[in-house]
């Protein structure tokens, strides 16, 4: 029943040993042939992924692969392990307690260096000072592991649920497809955890709801002119809750069920990024426009079908949705431009013609005043000379209105045109006033009427007579205007202190 040695000098100390090792197999039956050192923890966290299989020797801890996958679902260690971890759980010092006796005998090293290879591949879960970590990027977590009291007090449970190569693959592409990585500041790619990128589809979702936010504070009306664009928020918020252990996978699902309205979210706000950097102010502008046209259109007593329809047109694209449309807003803005220049056009022929007629008129009575004396019309050559000028600014080869109400070149705008064209017979009116104001010779001074010693009495100058004829009793503001003008002229010579007798004839 037992086994029985002759032991002496010579076999005493190699039968005990013997022995020995048989009773530590017989209790230690799940022990493993070499063990780990802890001092291979922190490489595990900072080693890049692709040099991580060569941290380990032998088959026992082959956890990666060279490409830093991970490969070590049926090693002994990690079912032994998963075992003590899978359902619930365990602290360190229980996990330590358990896995250093028998069956296991592992070491220290062995355990925590198992568990922090499990936490780089996203198979861990590690509760330490009151916080949940799932991923050995954050660098609080590591303590847990470099030190063995924090070690002893931290919490571990395995993940067994992972998502399927194709489902991790599909939901990895959509997020570098949206570049994920210049939105979120860390790199998403096939080799990332299934925690760490449903916490990815998490950050991406918070920064475009981030950036959605800053539109709405720095676009004026933003809501109701981007409506669309706003509307994403609601979709961007299913995907904004916290990320835990229990619906990180229930995340990617949903991602993948919604790729389409999930992408085409990003999407939409990235453009109108770029539309409200780009092109919103060209819109205003076209919008200001437009609005302004119309304005003139009825200060100027025009109206205009086609310009009326491509503004119904514009304002119905612009409250649609302006990003889609920026090329057809384009196209009616230019259609008003198109139009209302015409009318530019036109009216600016007409005042050109009329004010190239009065100017050659007003260089005749130049040309005139210079048989009179220079010294006695000065006032009439300034006269002139400002009559010129306003005719010479009035006088336009072709306006250029662009995008706007009034013309480059000269400043004006429709109405002021038509304005200036009505006025034209006036300032022909001012040309005959002028003219007939002319001076030939200086008046003769006026005889002393007064000494402190005697008076000289004047001879009584008989008033001058004026006869105004008045044809009707109605007339217009123009035809009232030209017989003052007349009455005006035929007293242009007079000297503002003589006296007139006034004579008015109607004749209906």
């Amino acid at each position: 029943m037992f086994d029985q040695y002759l032991l002496n000098a010579d076999t005493f100390k190699g039968t005990i040993n013997d022995v020995q090792k048989k009773q530590i197999k017989n209790i230690y039956t799940k022990r493993l042939t070499n063990q780990l050192s802890e001092t291979l923890v922190p490489k595990v966290f900072s080693a890049r992924k692709e040099d991580l299989t060569r941290l380990f020797t032998g088959n026992e801890f082959k956890f990666f692969d060279t490409h830093g996958n991970f490969t070590g679902e049926h090693l002994k260690v990690i079912e032994e392990i998963n075992a003590k971890i899978s359902t619930r759980a365990v602290d360190g010092r229980s996990l330590e307690a358990d896995l250093s006796g028998d069956p296991w005998g592992y070491s220290f090293g062995t355990i925590v260096t198992t568990l922090a290879a499990l936490l780089r591949a996203g198979r861990l879960t590690v509760r330490h000072n009151a916080e949940s970590f799932f991923s050995h990027d954050s660098k609080a977590v590591h303590e847990a592991f470099t030190n063995a009291t924090k070690f002893k007090a931290a919490s571990f449970k395995s993940i067994t649920a992972t998502l399927s190569s194709a489902d991790k693959t599909k939901a990895v592409q959509l997020l570098m497809d949206l570049e994920v990585d210049n939105y979120i500041g860390r790199k998403v790619d096939w080799n990332i955890t299934d925690f760490d990128l449903a916490d990815a589809i998490k950050s991406l979702a918070d920064s475009f709801i981030t950036a959605l936010q800053s539109l709405n504070e720095t676009v004026d009306q933003f809501e109701a002119q981007f409506s669309t664009v706003a509307a994403q928020k609601t979709v961007l918020l299913n995907y904004s809750s916290k990320v835990t252990e229990s619906n990180y996978l229930e995340k990617v699902g949903y991602l993948l069920a919604n790729e389409d309205d999930f992408k085409a979210a990003i999407q939409l706000i990235i453009k109108a990024q770029k539309f409200i950097k780009k092109n919103f102010v060209t819109v205003k502008d076209h919008k200001r426009f437009i609005e302004s046209v119309i304005a003139e259109l009825i200060k100027a007593e025009r109206t205009d079908q086609h310009i009326d329809d491509a503004y119904a047109g514009f304002m119905r694209l612009y409250q649609q949705d302006m990003i889609k449309n920026f090329a057809q807003l384009q196209q009616q803005a230019q259609e008003v431009r198109d139009s209302y220049f015409k009318f530019m056009k036109n009216a600016a022929s007409g005042m050109s013609h009329k004010y190239q007629v009065l100017e050659n008129k007003v260089d005749a009575v130049i040309h005139q005043l210079k048989l009179y004396p220079t010294d006695l019309n000065s006032l009439n050559q300034k006269k002139l000379n400002e009559l010129k000028q306003y005719c010479s600014a009035r006088t336009l080869n072709e306006p250029n209105p662009e995008f706007s109400i009034t013309c480059t070149k000269c400043g004006y705008s429709l109405s002021d045109i038509l304005n200036y064209t009505e006025l034209a017979p006036n300032k022909e009116h001012e040309l005959l006033i002028v003219q007939s104001s002319f001076i030939s010779e200086a008046p003769e001074p006026e005889p002393e009427t007064k000494t402190e010693t005697e008076t000289t009495i004047l001879p009584p100058v008989a008033p001058r007579k004026i006869k105004l004829q008045v044809q009707n009793k109605f007339m217009t503001v123009q035809d009232y205007k030209t017989l003052l003008t007349s009455q005006l002229s035929a007293l242009a010579s007079a000297r503002p202190e003589e006296k007139i007798e006034l004579t008015v004839e109607w004749s209906e």
